[in-house]
């Protein structure tokens, strides 16, 4: 258990970064910007070890928010009782800001997120790169999807890397890769989602070839750097 007195109970408002072991004495001396971190439930569900210590000490000092890979909510079977109950253990004990997981379907042309949102009482996670990426890839456009999304709801902010690629008639294919910088148009877009609809926790998602600690943070830095210019 962890001591009431350093319990957070939001997210703030500001740059968080998925937590990875290897940058935990860096974050610990200098975290810069980032004010919160994400970790993968999935990592932690364990009873003991290196991992749930560290993950202690930064909870100290951090808003910790949990994010689930494993629940499988829009799939056919049921839910797993056994990941439900060591799920329910470690949200238990660490007491996170924040608990997030994947609703997953195909169809999606009527108002069934914002509807699915309001009546569970539960916010949206929006990944702006995935806006980006998926707008690219189907010739859409992503501001007017943005301008169509419920950002009232939203709770939690992603951006990310993608890589560059084509599809089999040399038309743009983008990655949703998770292993490299966020590029200038998500940047670009992601200004324009905080201008629409305020600032929110910002998480900058780097999962693969994760980089050393200082080009983490000066990613963490320019969402600082935006939400501070929205906000002036």
């Amino acid at each position: 258990m962890l001591d009431a007195s350093h319990r957070f109970d939001r997210l703030p408002d500001a740059p968080g970064v998925g937590y990875k072991p290897q940058h935990f004495a860096e974050i610990i001396e200098n975290s810069g910007a980032v004010e919160w971190l994400e970790i993968h439930a999935e990592n932690y569900m364990g009873d003991g070890g290196r991992p749930l210590a560290q993950l202690r000490h930064l909870a100290e000092r951090f808003a910790i928010s949990v994010h689930g890979v494993g629940l499988s909510i829009g799939g056919e079977g049921q839910l797993d009782a056994d990941h439900l109950a060591r799920l329910k253990h470690l949200v238990g004990w660490l007491k996170p800001a924040s608990f997030s997981e994947h609703l997953a379907w195909s169809p999606h042309a009527t108002a069934f997120l914002r509807e699915g949102a309001q009546r569970s009482g539960c916010g949206l996670l929006l990944d702006v790169n995935n806006v980006f990426v998926s707008a690219t890839n189907l010739n859409t456009d992503p501001v007017s999807y943005i301008d169509a999304y419920p950002l009232e709801l939203v709770g939690e902010l992603h951006l990310g890397g993608h890589d560059e690629d084509q599809d089999d008639h040399g038309a743009p294919l983008l990655i949703d890769s998770h292993g490299r910088e966020v590029a200038d148009p998500v940047w670009s877009l992601y200004e324009y989602v905080i201008a629409s609809g305020g600032a929110r926790p910002t998480l900058i998602e780097w999962d693969n070839d994760v980089p050393a600690w200082p080009v983490l943070s000066a990613e963490a830095n320019r969402a600082a750097d935006i939400l501070q210019k929205i906000a002036a």
